[in-house]
């Protein structure tokens, strides 16, 4: 801790001060879960001192306005913004039986959106890392639910923001929840896997490093073996174009990989070529992310290799800059490596994150501008999705036809308003009705905010006709 921060220092003393007696399902305080929290940021290459100081303030408090006005007072006042960003995201919960039932993209984006601000979803993203490490201690049926919303929302938000030791975590300790013969028979593969792999690493990666070194390149190579989850994900997709995985997924390529980072991208592409001329390349899994990047911005070549017949290794080959990418994701730009640049267009635009179109390879009619959405809630816990400018009212005719002719009144986080009042991202909506009102007014076109409403009341109108 010597190099702690004066201002996380603070928040660490508060955060015993509050939470060293009070006791989790685990076994361990409050305190100790708040600090593996923030170990989880440091590991994950996270140094912005208000994003680790705001992780270890986040469970603040039962009494919200009093702990906010300590942590303005005695740590920092954009560190005490971030705690209530946390604790308001924190209010809104899908309440559905089962996440994995939705369009997850679409959950997603909400949480995006209710979040305001990035490094929220970054300290909420650490801490439900280390929930779902501890959730065993859960009730069976708490703990699915745990493990549901953990892979179908968070690791997908961690997958999107790029941070990879999130996405890792996040995905195989929910999977071993969820799915756990699968889990137990991935890993017994890998098991027996994983010596050959090993061997193959230690033998090959001083052989490579030394033929780059003789071609002028200077390059740091690792190795990795797939988490579990990813190659149970990899076996699905096989089996989806009718592959046959095997007992112990020998069809899957890749479970080994290898990386190799260079200093520019002229490298990256003599690196391939030099390996081309050891290994047999698999052509139709190569693929060039740096001419092609993905939706997210990952950057890399990828190429698959025959090692001999029952040996295959993916080489992910990229520079510097794009493995940094790479390993912190988004993140990397604002509190990794970048600095102060990238900190100054974060407090210019907290919500740069929402321009980014997460469904831009699934929206086959066009590029969908999330800008120009709002997503609130029924009190059941269910996403609406609205265009910007609707009013209760149109909250109303987007729930259901028959409620929006019923519609007499509304409650907005339980505060009763008028049907014209706008909606805002995280409003919880109640729409009061009048069950003996099944016709709209005429006047109702003046009030509502969006085509679908002014559609649906022209429609049943029109019936009087």
């Amino acid at each position: 801790m010597a190099d702690m921060s004066d201002m996380v220092e603070k928040a660490r003393e508060l955060a015993k001060k509050y939470h060293e007696k009070e006791v989790r399902a685990s076994g361990e305080t409050l305190y100790q879960h708040l600090d593996k929290v923030y170990q989880k940021l440091i590991d994950a290459g996270i140094k912005d001192e208000k994003v680790l100081a705001g992780a270890l303030l986040h469970h603040l408090p039962r009494s919200l306005t009093q702990a906010l006005t300590t942590i303005r007072d005695t740590v920092d006042p954009e560190v005490a913004k971030l705690v209530e960003l946390y604790h308001n995201l924190a209010q809104k919960d899908i309440k559905q039986e089962s996440p994995k039932n939705f369009n997850h993209n679409y959950i997603v984006q909400t949480y995006m959106n209710l979040a305001e601000d990035m490094r929220v979803l970054v300290i909420a993203l650490a801490n439900q890392c280390h929930n779902i490490e501890s959730a065993f201690t859960l009730p069976q049926k708490e703990r699915l639910a745990v493990a549901e919303k953990t892979l179908f929302i968070y690791a997908t938000i961690a997958k999107m923001l790029g941070i990879s030791s999130f996405t890792k975590t996040l995905e195989n300790e929910a999977f071993k929840i969820i799915n756990p013969g699968m889990y137990t028979k991935i890993q017994k593969a890998v098991d027996a896997k994983s010596h050959e792999l090993e061997y193959f690493f230690s033998e090959s990666i001083p052989v490579i490093r030394e033929l780059l070194q003789e071609n002028g390149i200077e390059s740091q190579i690792s190795s990795r073996i797939k988490h579990i989850y990813s190659i149970y994900r990899k076996s699905e997709r096989y089996t989806g174009r009718g592959i046959e995985v095997g007992e112990n997924f020998d069809s899957i390529y890749d479970i080994g990989a290898m990386r190799i980072v260079t200093q520019n991208v002229k490298e990256v592409y003599t690196v391939e070529d030099i390996l081309k001329s050891l290994w047999d390349q698999i052509p139709h899994l190569r693929n060039d992310y740096i001419q092609k990047p993905r939706p997210t911005g990952y950057r890399s070549l990828h190429n698959t290799f025959t090692i001999d017949h029952n040996l295959n290794i993916e080489v992910q080959i990229r520079t510097q800059e794009m493995h940094e990418e790479s390993e912190y994701g988004l993140c990397s730009h604002l509190f990794y490596k970048i600095g102060e640049r990238f900190k100054k267009e974060l407090r210019h635009n907290p919500h740069w994150v929402k321009d980014l179109n997460y469904f831009e390879s699934y929206d086959k009619a066009g590029i969908r501008h999330f800008a120009n959405n709002v997503y609130a809630f029924t009190p059941k816990g269910d996403i609406v999705e609205l265009p910007k400018g609707a009013k209760a009212v149109d909250f109303s005719y987007y729930v259901h036809t028959d409620i929006g002719n019923m519609c007499a009144g509304a409650k907005i986080n339980g505060t009763i308003a008028k049907i014209d009042t706008l909606i805002k991202d995280g409003d919880v909506v109640e729409i009061l009705v009048d069950k003996n009102k099944h016709k709209p007014s005429r006047d109702r076109l003046q009030l509502v905010g969006t085509k679908k409403a002014k559609w649906e009341i022209l429609k049943e109108l029109r019936k009087d006709r």
